[in-house]
């Protein structure tokens, strides 16, 4: 299996056509936010996305010399589009050509993403599909990563479509950006629907808020404004945090190792927590996954929300990229998911 597939001009040339025609053609509202969008919205959404199904499509199918795998670049009228799997059609060695076994949905993981699964609406449509079995379902995050020898926001892949593109009267715009031979598509980790139906939590709308994952900052100083905050039974108490109540859909946060200490910082306005590690600790959570502290230090407690926009905008079954990227994401895991993609499908 390879570990990573090198994508071409050709391969660009292919999305950015997608995208283009999706704009004329198909429906240019974005699914989750009912946003309309223009052209350069379009191709910045689609190009990316369908960049990471032919870079994984490839990289499956370097783990079977029996079959070759159909992606789905049709275009479909506004509110045709039906309910498909990324991958429609599988090719055996034979010549034969059949619907897969195995719904596939490739997703392109975003830079600092935090959180990955499927809305509620996507999970029924696999139900219908796969009749309820979710082992037979798969979403693959894949990812458009540079040469590490291209850095910077530079090292942009639409920037690097149109130094191919461009003619040389206009070379002048595009030249600095990194060539298009520069990027290369890998995959983050592989999971079946019943993985994340088994690991993954409901975030509500109405009830719930985006949170951050990284909840453990180191503090500058040590506040002498402290008070200390009681731990019960090695969890960390369900307050109120970054002005929300503590996300109960989640779970506990447990010390699951060491000894640790925590603190309530009070401000005229506000207040803040502070964890101090009394030896090497860790801290876990079955949807966030785990956290190491290093004896002596202080760190600050952000759990809470995300950022200013910490709006959830439809009903959604996830777990933290970070959790999945402990269960899922090891060279040994992907290739074995991999594998078993491809004997099955």
């Amino acid at each position: 299996m390879i570990s990573s597939y090198q994508l071409t001009p050709e391969d660009l040339d292919k999305c950015v056509e997608f995208a283009v025609e999706m704009f004329k053609k198909g429906s240019t509202t974005n699914r989750v936010t009912g946003e309309r969008r223009g052209l350069g919205k379009m191709i910045d959404d689609w190009v990316g996305g369908k960049a990471v199904e032919i870079g994984v499509k490839n990289i499956l199918e370097s783990c079977s010399e029996e079959k070759r795998l159909g992606l789905d670049f049709e275009i479909y009228p506004q509110g045709k589009r039906p309910d498909k799997p990324d991958i429609i059609r599988v090719t055996d060695r034979d010549g034969n050509e059949r619907t897969p076994r195995l719904f596939i949905e490739i997703k392109n993981y975003g830079e600092g993403e935090r959180w990955v699964g499927l809305r509620e609406e996507q999970l029924n449509t696999i139900q219908n599909i796969t009749e309820k079995n979710l082992n037979t379902a798969y979403l693959i995050y894949g990812q458009i990563i540079p040469n590490k020898s291209t850095g910077g926001k530079l090292a942009d892949f639409l920037g690097a479509y149109f130094k191919e593109a461009l003619n040389e009267d206009h070379r002048r715009i595009s030249e600095p950006f990194a060539e298009i031979g520069n990027f290369y598509v890998n995959i983050r980790y592989i999971m079946s629907a019943a993985d994340l139906s088994n690991r993954g939590v409901w975030f509500d709308p109405q009830r719930d808020y985006l949170l951050g994952t990284e909840l453990f900052e180191p503090a500058v100083r040590v506040r002498s404004n402290m008070t200390p905050v009681p731990i019960l039974n090695r969890t960390i108490p369900h307050e109120d945090y970054g002005g929300k109540p503590y996300p109960d859909n989640i779970g506990d946060l447990v010390v699951s190792s060491g000894e640790i200490e925590m603190y309530k910082v009070s401000n005229p306005n506000s207040s803040s927590y502070l964890v101090r590690a009394l030896s090497d600790s860790e801290i876990f959570n079955g949807v966030l996954g785990s956290y190491k502290l290093s004896k002596g230090l202080t760190y600050k407690l952000k759990l809470g929300p995300a950022g200013r926009n910490d709006k959830i905008y439809k009903r959604s079954l996830w777990v933290s990229d970070r959790r999945a990227k402990e269960l899922f994401g090891s060279e040994e895991t992907v290739k074995s998911y991999a594998e078993k993609i491809m004997r099955d499908i």
